[in-house]
């Protein structure tokens, strides 16, 4: 299954505090690294240096667990399934013509 994922800095502390989250954020990005039964097809940051996207497939959810709570103290986790558009047409196509 494939996924969207999208992250927002967790802020809060005082600017000292957000300083030392960042860059406890940094240090441990700079250790992970994906868990192997998860497909990263794109990892894209924000200029706004707060905010990012995943695009991502695996066929076990844990893995995106794993991944999410390994940063969770830092960022706000929004976790969407997908399928690809020409899919999602089709399943909608159908479902209209049921009601049809």
């Amino acid at each position: 299954m494939k996924y969207v994922i999208t992250w927002t800095a967790r802020e809060g502390g005082s600017a000292g505090q957000n300083e030392e989250a960042t860059q406890r954020a940094l240090e441990l990005f700079g250790k992970w690294t994906p868990e192997s039964n998860l497909q990263i097809h794109q990892l894209v940051g924000g200029l706004d240096a707060r905010t990012g996207v995943c695009v991502c497939e695996t066929d076990d959810p844990h893995a995106i667990v794993l991944t999410t709570a390994y940063f969770a103290p830092f960022f706000s986790y929004t976790v969407m399934p997908v399928m690809d558009v020409q899919q999602t047409v089709e399943s909608i196509q159908a479902a209209t013509a049921r009601r049809g």
